[in-house]
């Protein structure tokens, strides 16, 4: 009688809607992407900064360069948030497609911004 009563109350912590699975997440980019947090705001305000300043003291060889400053810098502020969420909930859930999107919002649209703002 104790043996079957037992073997049922194993059998229930064994099956599936008992069982809690433990998400298995990357320590490591969970601090490479809370790192980023930090330094892309702190990026984010000394290149606010420096756009400002180019655009109200310098004088730019070209009006296309000046045209497309402030824009670029604009769509940097906007994929910024995103790609860290996304990489932080695909890390946290284990959920590959908001990771990939965290890597395709890294290469594009993000890497030619950055590229162009600092060569500007």
């Amino acid at each position: 009688m104790i043996c079957n009563m037992h073997n049922k109350i194993i059998s229930i912590l064994n099956s599936k809607k008992m069982r809690s699975e433990i998400t298995k997440t990357s320590l490591i980019l969970a601090i490479i992407l809370h790192v980023n947090q930090y330094f892309s705001f702190i990026y984010g305000i000394v290149v606010l900064r420096l756009v400002a300043e180019k655009l109200f003291l310098y004088s730019f060889q070209s009006n296309l360069n000046q045209f497309f400053l402030l824009p670029l810098y604009c769509i940097f502020c906007l994929v910024e948030v995103p790609r860290l969420f996304t990489g932080q909930y695909g890390n946290t859930h284990k959920d590959v497609p908001k990771l990939a999107m965290c890597l395709v919002l890294s290469i594009f649209p993000q890497l030619p911004v950055v590229i162009y703002l600092c060569k500007c």
